[in-house]
């Protein structure tokens, strides 16, 4: 298209020229537009969508044209600005005007828009290249003289035909626009927009600007180290930050701040979480980085650090963790540290921290009722080792520190063992003065009437079993298969009646874990089951678990690193050789490996990360002697001494590094009276004293030192056959006397039940 000077050039010419024939050209134009505006009207009333159509590309024309004239707010559609002009007379007078003042204002003409008038065309988006339209009032910059003279021209000019001026003009168009976009819907409503990578967006950018050093208004120094940040981002994350810069101090007027108390490195990763959300923690940064953070209440930062030290928690750093933790006033790492020292007293006592510990909280670990140890003389003994790692210093605390351990619960023989083996003289005759307090009760040093611990004090749980009684010399009562649980209090040595299981189990698997027990399989009226209960001591209330994979019964089940392992055992018809894993956080059973031979009616017992299997039957053998040991973290099997005596049906337990095994069935299928024990240290086995009672399928438990065999059954023959019989004997074993003690016996016979401490 020409330019629009010089084709007004060329009207003004052909006017000049020949008058009456630009005159008649005229005409002829509007003759024409009129009859195609007539034909667009006939059009519209026998097809209504072209209307519509034509309205909706005409209103998405003028959307496209604001969004593309962005930078020019509020400025006038075509339709806003010429809508009343279709005269050709008018045009010849807004053209020669327009034209006069562009060129006045040195502005570019205003060409679509009188084409458009001229011509009736459409407006198209490549026009608006050379459109120059005077911005509305508000929007429009103070130092744009040429737009001010343009726009009070148009307003000039419309006052002139009865119009408002133009600003009025765009903001009625604006109303019609607000309410066609409304008229749809309710008025009221409106949809909540949220975008959440936004603020993450956000924060890396002004990571960015950091680390290119923009916009940063303030240094901080540590160390000699200089960072440059933000203080509305340092302000916004930290309240000691936020505190420093708005609370009216010394240092909102400063450049750079230097913080004495927080080492370079440490700084360094604070600002990168500050800025990041992220930070890196180990163990040697670890304390530094919560004091700081706690400095600077960075309450995330001190969250993730005791997260941190709460997984780091172990024997060797739990009373340095908890000290660390108490003089910080972190509570919550505190209590957790605490707990795991109670949890763990008897190894951390052996640790070099617990020898380095003030005396004020020894006698506070000593006092505690939640010391989880298994005799009093654990506690008696780490007394005992504190006082002799700094003796000339300590000495003088004899008494104070031991007026913190239940001496009364001690064994005399314990005691005396301690006063031969101890090599300082003042502690000789301190400990012979407690002794002879023990021996003849008068009090004056020690107190006569103690209580177990809480956590201390022990019970012993014997679950499912059966009964199988004489009634005369030719007939017996049926066979009775227990739902019921019996509890032994150790120290008080009675025996009452816990809540029941949900049915009846004869030789289920049982095991303690997270202070409750899990039965799991068993047998039933001749059917193997695969289902299992938990029971909670503190509600003495039953639940539920996952059923294992495969049923089983007179297999092993221990407790292992958090978890429950199945082994073996007798699974439908067969003789089972897998091994299935419990893991109670998802209630989940899963099958883990298999023994190297498939076996039942051995013993299972766990100790320090191991699983060891021993004795039992075989399709090949029976009463088997060897003893096996399994990693379930490598999947490794390794073989150990064997034990002396072939058996099956036997009860195991351990008790201070033993493993002790009683009792049980030989190969002539005789019931064995005899125990022996296996040094897990020495990979040695040696005898033990003869029970008082021979039993096979007992209750084994250990507890306060001591090791408890209960119920069982006994060979009878009767009338030229033999019948196994269940008996409610009960007795413990004293590995310092070396000797069997009769205790208060079952108040039913009960033998294939299973047996632990709580």
């Amino acid at each position: 298209m020409a330019p629009f000077k010089n084709r007004m050039e060329k009207y003004r010419t052909k006017k000049k020229a020949d008058p009456q024939k630009w005159a008649e050209h005229f005409e002829k134009d509007r003759e024409r537009n009129k009859k195609k505006r007539e034909e667009d009207r006939i059009h519209c009333q026998t097809d209504p969508n072209i209307l519509r159509m034509r309205r909706e590309k005409n209103r998405l024309s003028v959307k496209e044209w604001r969004q593309n004239k962005a930078s020019k707010k509020n400025i006038a559609t075509p339709d806003q600005l010429l809508g009343s002009y279709k005269c050709a007379n008018t045009l010849c007078k807004v053209v020669n005007k327009v034209q006069s003042e562009c060129e006045k204002a040195s502005a570019k003409p205003v060409t679509s828009y009188v084409r458009r008038l001229r011509y009736g065309d459409v407006y198209s988006e490549s026009d608006s290249e050379t459109d120059v339209l005077p911005p509305d009032e508000d929007s429009r910059p103070e130092s744009s003289t040429a737009s001010l003279k343009i726009r009070d021209f148009f307003d000039d000019l419309m006052a002139s035909v009865g119009m408002p001026p133009l600003k009025n003009i765009v903001t009625q168009s604006q109303t019609q626009i607000t309410v066609s976009t409304q008229g749809s819907g309710d008025t009221n409503a409106e949809k909540l927009y949220s975008c959440h990578q936004y603020a993450s967006k956000v924060i890396q950018n002004l990571n960015l600007l950091r680390q290119n050093t923009r916009f940063c208004d303030v240094a901080i120094v540590a160390g000699g180290n200089v960072m440059k940040v933000h203080r509305a981002v340092l302000s916004a994350s930290s309240p000691y930050f936020q505190a420093m810069f708005t609370a009216g101090l010394l240092e909102d007027q400063k450049d750079t701040i230097e913080l004495h108390t927080i080492a370079p490195h440490i700084l360094n990763s604070i600002i990168e979480f500050i800025y990041s959300g992220e930070i890196h923690i180990n163990q040697s940064i670890v304390q530094d980085l919560m004091v700081a953070a706690d400095m600077l209440e960075l309450k995330e930062v001190v969250v993730g650090c005791t997260d941190f030290l709460k997984q780091e928690l172990h024997c060797s750093n739990a009373i340095g963790i908890y000290r660390f933790a108490d003089g910080h006033n972190c509570e919550e790492l505190a209590s957790v540290a605490i707990d795991f020292i109670q949890s763990h007293f008897p190894q951390i006592c052996n640790e070099e921290e617990f020898f380095e510990l003030p005396k004020d909280l020894l006698t506070k670990f000593l006092s505690s009722e939640h010391l989880r140890v298994d005799t009093e003389f654990q506690v008696f003994q780490a007394a005992m080792r504190w006082i002799v790692h700094d003796v000339i210093q300590r000495r003088r605390y004899v008494f104070e520190v031991l007026s913190h351990v239940r001496l009364p619960l001690l064994s005399i023989c314990l005691l005396e063992r301690a006063i031969n083996e101890c090599g300082d003289g003042s502690l000789k005759v301190a400990l012979r003065s407690v002794r002879k307090d023990l021996v003849t009760k008068k009090g004056s040093l020690v107190p006569l009437f103690v209580h177990p611990r809480l956590c201390a004090k022990k019970d012993i749980f014997v679950i499912g079993g059966s009964k199988r009684e004489l009634v005369s010399a030719w007939t017996r009562s049926s066979e009775c298969t227990f739902e019921s649980v019996e509890r032994f209090d150790t120290f008080r040595q009675e025996w009452c009646r816990a809540s029941p299981m949900g049915i009846g189990r004869i030789l289920p698997g049982v095991a303690t874990l997270n202070g409750r027990i899990f039965v799991v399989g068993g047998e039933q009226e001749s059917q193997i089951l695969a289902n299992g209960e938990c029971f909670d001591p503190r509600e003495d209330t039953w639940t539920k678990v996952a059923s294992m994979v495969v049923p089983r019964c007179e297999f092993g089940l221990c407790a292992l690193h958090g978890n429950l392992y199945a082994v073996g055992g007798w699974v439908g018809e067969d003789i089972g050789g897998s091994i299935e894993k419990y893991d109670p956080n998802i209630d989940e059973w899963r099958l883990e490996g298999n023994l190297p031979e498939p076996r039942f009616s051995m013993g299972v017992v766990s100790y320090e990360g191991l699983i060891y299997i021993v004795g039992g039957c075989t399709h090949t053998r029976r009463q088997m002697q060897d003893l096996h040991s399994f990693n379930p973290i490598t999947g490794e099997w390794s073989s150990l001494t064997g034990m002396m005596v072939p058996r099956s049906q036997m009860g195991v337990a351990v008790l201070d590094g033993y493993l002790y095994v009683v009792g049980g069935t030989s190969r002539h299928h005789e019931v064995l009276q005899c125990v022996e024990r296996y040094s897990f240290e020495e990979n040695k086995w040696s005898k033990v004293p003869s029970m008082k009672v021979a039993r096979a399928s007992p209750a084994v438990a250990a507890a306060d030192g001591l090791l408890y065999v209960i119920g069982g059954d006994q060979t009878h023959e009767i009338n030229f056959y033999r019948a196994q019989i269940t008996i409610t004997s009960v007795e413990c074993y004293d590995p310092l006397a070396n000797e069997w003690h009769e205790c208060p016996p079952l108040p039913e016979s009960r033998s294939e039940a299973g047996a632990v401490v709580v």
